[in-house]
C-alpha cells in the first residue's frame, strides 16, 4: 500500500507483484464462498442420495483406499476387543457394525452378519463382499482354523493401521518438496519485486 501511494513509476515486475496479491485475495476469498456452498450442497445430497456419494468416493483413486481403510480400520479394532472379551461372534459384528460410518460398509457388513446367523462361516461370508480386500479374508480364515479369530483381526487392525499411516507419510514425503519450492519462489519473487520497488523509490529521491 505504501509503495503504491508513491508517486514514482514502479517496476513493471512489482506491479505484477501487486497485481498477482490482488488476484491471490480475490480468488481466495471467491474459494471461501465456493467451500462454504459446496458443502451445504455436499450436505444436501449426502442426505438425499448418501450411498450414491459413498459410492463415488470409494471409487476416487487413494482417497477411497484411505475412507477404505479407516473404516476397516475401526471395525477389526472393534472386533478384536469384543471377541477377546468372550462377546459371541454374531453380538461382536453386530456391536462392531456401530462403530463404522459409512452406511454403504455398514450395509456390507450387516450382509456379512446375516450369512453368519444362517450358518456360514465369517470368511466364507467376506469373501463374497466386493469391499473388504481378499487378503484381510485370508487372514481371517487361518484365524477361524486356528480358534484365534481375535488374534486375527488384530493382526488385520495392526496392518491396516501400520499401512495407512505409512501411506500418509508418503504422501506428505512427495507433498513437501514441493510445498518448499513453491513457497520459495513466491517469497523469492515478493522479495526480488519489492528490492526493485525500494531501488526505484531511492533512484527518483
Amino acid at each position: 500500500v505504501i509503495l503504491q501511494s508513491v508517486d514514482v513509476n514502479l517496476p513493471l515486475i512489482t506491479k505484477l507483484a501487486f497485481f498477482i496479491s490482488d488476484i491471490f485475495s480475490f480468488i481466495l476469498i471467491g474459494s471461501l464462498f465456493v467451500l462454504l456452498f459446496s458443502l451445504i450442497y455436499i450436505r444436501m445430497l449426502m442426505k438425499s442420495n448418501k450411498e450414491g456419494i459413498e459410492r463415488f468416493l470409494l471409487k476416487i483413486p487413494m482417497f477411497g483406499q484411505f475412507l477404505l481403510k479407516i473404516e476397516l480400520i475401526r471395525f477389526s479394532q472393534s472386533m478384536y476387543s469384543l471377541l477377546r472379551s468372550s462377546i459371541p461372534l454374531n453380538r461382536a459384528i453386530d456391536i462392531a457394525v456401530g462403530t463404522v460410518n459409512m452406511s454403504i460398509i455398514k450395509q456390507e457388513l450387516n450382509t456379512i452378519k446375516g450369512e453368519v446367523i444362517k450358518g456360514s462361516s465369517l470368511s466364507v461370508s467376506m469373501r463374497k463382499s466386493n469391499l473388504i480386500p481378499q487378503i484381510l479374508v485370508e487372514i481371517i480364515a487361518v484365524g477361524e482354523q486356528s480358534g484365534e479369530l481375535a488374534g486375527a483381526f488384530y493382526q488385520i487392525y495392526t496392518h491396516l493401521n501400520e499401512d495407512f499411516k505409512n501411506s500418509i507419510r508418503r504422501f506428505i514425503s512427495l507433498l513437501e518438496p514441493s510445498i518448499i519450492v513453491l513457497m520459495g519462489l513466491i517469497i523469492g519473487f515478493l522479495v526480488f519485486s519489492m528490492m526493485l520497488a525500494v531501488f526505484s523509490i531511492s533512484s527518483g529521491i
